[in-house]
């Protein structure tokens, strides 16, 4: 275990087998390479929260599109899956930054850039899909 401190959840033990190493930035973030994703046991794995590693103050908080029932991609180039490793879509994970003004229930997300994770590696980066997405969609929080 080590320790890293968060401006929202203070000083937080992580696993270093937690640490995703971003192979392309987040967007207007690019001096933070290496991220934890944070969960919260009452409310499971449906929002995740994205904490850099080296900016204490820089943390996403991510959409699970399956708790969300979110449209994920159904391809992507040939060109991401060889910056990922991988021979399939299926093999990537995917996730979608929350944007929340008010509250949880006025929150959209972007479907046009994902963030992507190659769960096997720990990489990770956010795309710009060639699909036709919207850049903000309303987040319907479940029941």
């Amino acid at each position: 275990m080590m320790e890293i401190t968060s401006k929202f959840f203070g000083v937080t033990p992580i696993h270093p087998d937690t640490i995703v190493t971003m192979i392309q930035p987040i967007y207007g973030f690019e001096d933070a390479k290496s991220y934890t994703i944070i969960t919260d046991q009452e409310i499971g794995n449906s929002i995740l929260w994205f904490q850099s590693i080296e900016q204490t103050e820089t943390c996403f908080i991510l959409a699970n599109p399956q708790a969300f029932a979110l449209k994920t991609p159904i391809s992507l180039s040939s060109d991401i899956l060889d910056l990922f490793q991988v021979s399939s879509i299926e093999d990537l994970d995917f996730a979608y930054i929350i944007n929340i003004k008010e509250s949880l229930e006025t929150a959209t997300v972007n479907l046009k850039s994902p963030i992507v994770f190659n769960p096997v590696t720990k990489k990770a980066a956010q795309i710009i899909l060639n699909e036709d997405l919207p850049l903000r969609e309303r987040l319907t929080v479940p029941c």
